[in-house]
C-alpha cells in the first residue's frame, strides 16, 4: 500500500528502542515494507562499554524496495566508555515503508550499544514491526534464593541458591517473581518452620526450595531432627545425635544446597547447611555446630554471598557459633545470650539456633528466624523491562526483587 498520509494520522506512537551492535550490519530501526506507518527518528546515541577499546561504528539508510544503502556516517569513532550522538532532536530522519536504519561496529561482545527515540505516525495500532528484529530473542541471567530455615536448636538451613541464564523470545511478556521469607525461629512454645520457595516464572519456571528448619528439644522424632530443604536444617538435641536434614531436596544439578549438621545431646545443636558448604557437627556435649558457607554471585555488578546456613545452639559457658558466610545467623549460648541469630534478609540465611542453659535444662531461648529470599535477573544492554529495582553495571540492566513482583518485558527499551 501506499505510505500513511500524515494529515489523516489517527494514531500517534512514541518510543525508545535499543539494539547491540556486532561487526555485521545490524537494524537499530526500521518501517517494514506494508507496515501502514511513518516513522520519524528523532535521536539516535551509540554508547561504548569497553573499558579501555575505542569503537568505530558505520550507519547507514537500507531501502528494502530497491535493495539498496546508503551510508549515513561511515567509521566514526566512539572512545572507550563514553557515548557519542549522530541525531540529536532538532535533526530528525522520516522513514517510509522499506526503509531501514542500520549501524555495526568494529567490536564483538556487545560492546556497543545503539539507542533509538522515535515517533509512530500510524494509520493503525500495529506497530510492533517497525522494531528491530534483533532486540529479542534476548539472553537473561538470574539467580533465585529462597527464604532460609528458622532455627531451633539446631540452625536453620539456607535457602536453596540457583543462578543460570535462559532465553527471552519476544516482547509485550510478562513473568512472576516470588521472593519466599524467612522461616520462623522456635522458642519454649511453637517450633520452628522451614523457609519458602522462590521462583521466577520464566519458560520453564526456576524454583529454589526454602531452606530447612532447625531441630528443638522434643521428644519427638519429626521436630528434634533437622528438615531438609534447599539447605537442611542442623539437628536438635533431645537425647543422643539428631541428624541435620539433607540438602539439595528437590535436587537441582547444579546442587542449589548442603546437609545440616547433626546435634548431640546436653543441648548442643548442629549447624545449618550453606549453599557451598554442610553444616558441621556439634563436636561435644554442649557445643553447637557451625553454619556452612553461602555461594557468591557478581548477577548485581559486584560479587555478594548468599544463603548461609546458621550457627548452632550452645550452652552456658560455650562460645556462641558463628553462621556461614552469606547472611547466616550466630547460634545462641546459656543463660545471658540465649537467643539466636536471625538470618539476614535478602540473602537467605538461616537462623541460629537457641541457646540453652545447661544448669536447669528448661531456659530455652528465641531461635533467629530465617533471612528472606532474593531474586536478580541481568541482560546486556539498555533497559527492556520493567519491575523490582533497576540499577546498570557494566553495559548490563539488573532487576533486583526483594519482594514478590512482575518482570514485563516491552516491546519498548528506556534509558535508565
Amino acid at each position: 500500500m501506499s505510505n500513511p498520509n500524515q494529515a489523516n494520522i489517527n494514531t500517534f506512537l512514541t518510543g525508545t528502542y535499543s539494539a547491540n551492535l556486532t561487526t555485521t550490519f545490524t537494524d537499530i530501526v526500521k518501517n517494514p515494507l506494508n507496515s501502514n506507518a511513518l516513522v520519524k527518528v528523532k535521536n539516535i546515541s551509540f554508547t561504548n562499554f569497553s573499558e579501555t577499546l575505542s569503537a568505530t561504528v558505520s550507519v547507514r539508510y537500507f531501502n528494502a524496495a530497491f535493495n539498496n544503502n546508503i551510508f549515513i556516517n561511515d567509521k566514526f569513532t566512539i572512545a572507550a566508555k563514553s557515548t557519542r550522538q549522530l541525531i540529536s532532536n532538532d535533526i530528525s530522519i522520516n522513514l517510509n515503508e522499506g526503509e531501514y536504519i542500520q549501524a555495526n561496529t568494529n567490536l564483538n561482545n556487545s560492546n556497543v550499544n545503539a539507542v533509538v527515540r522515535f515517533d509512530d505516525l500510524s494509520e493503525s495500532t500495529n506497530y510492533t514491526g517497525i522494531l528491530a528484529s534483533s532486540s529479542y530473542p534476548l539472553t537473561v541471567n538470574y539467580l533465585v534464593v529462597a527464604g532460609g530455615g528458622g532455627g531451633g536448636t539446631g540452625a536453620g538451613g539456607a535457602g536453596g541458591f540457583i543462578t543460570g541464564s535462559t532465553v527471552v523470545g519476544s516482547a509485550r511478556t510478562e513473568y512472576a517473581i516470588t521472593v519466599g521469607g524467612g522461616g520462623r525461629g522456635a522458642n519454649s512454645l511453637v517450633f520452628s518452620t522451614s523457609g519458602s520457595n522462590s521462583s521466577i516464572g520464566l519458560s520453564p519456571a526456576i524454583t529454589s526450595t526454602g531452606g530447612g528448619y532447625g531441630g528443638t528439644v522434643s521428644p519427638t522424632s519429626s521436630e528434634n531432627s533437622g528438615a531438609p530443604g534447599g539447605s537442611g536444617g542442623g539437628g536438635g538435641n533431645w537425647s543422643g545425635a539428631k541428624p541435620g536434614g539433607s540438602g539439595n531436596t528437590p535436587p537441582t544439578s547444579p546442587a542449589q544446597g548442603c546437609p545440616g549438621g547433626s546435634g548431640v545431646e546436653a543441648y548442643a545443636g548442629g549447624g545449618g547447611g550453606g549453599a557451598s558448604a554442610a553444616g558441621t557437627n556439634a563436636p561435644s556435649s554442649g557445643i553447637g555446630g557451625v553454619g556452612g558457607d553461602g555461594r557468591s554471585s557478581s548477577i548485581s555488578g559486584s560479587p555478594v554471598c548468599y544463603a548461609g546456613g546458621g550457627g548452632g545452639g550452645s550452652t552456658t559457658g560455650q562460645p556462641a557459633k558463628s553462621g556461614g558466610n552469606g547472611g547466616g545467623g550466630a547460634g545462641g549460648v546459656g543463660t545471658s545470650t540465649l537467643n539466636g541469630i536471625p538470618g539476614t534478609q535478602n540473602t537467605g540465611g538461616g537462623g541460629g539456633g537457641a541457646g540453652r542453659d545447661s544448669s536447669s535444662g528448661a531456659n530455652i531461648g528465641q531461635a533467629g528466624a530465617g533471612g528472606s529470599g532474593i531474586a536478580i535477573l541481568s541482560y546486556p544492554g539498555q533497559q527492556r523491562a520493567t519491575g523490582g529495582t533497576i540499577t546498570c553495571a557494566a553495559g548490563n540492566t539488573i532487576h533486583t526483587f526483594t519482594s514478590s513482583g512482575n518482570l514485563t518485558f516491552s516491546a519498548f527499551c528506556f534509558f535508565s
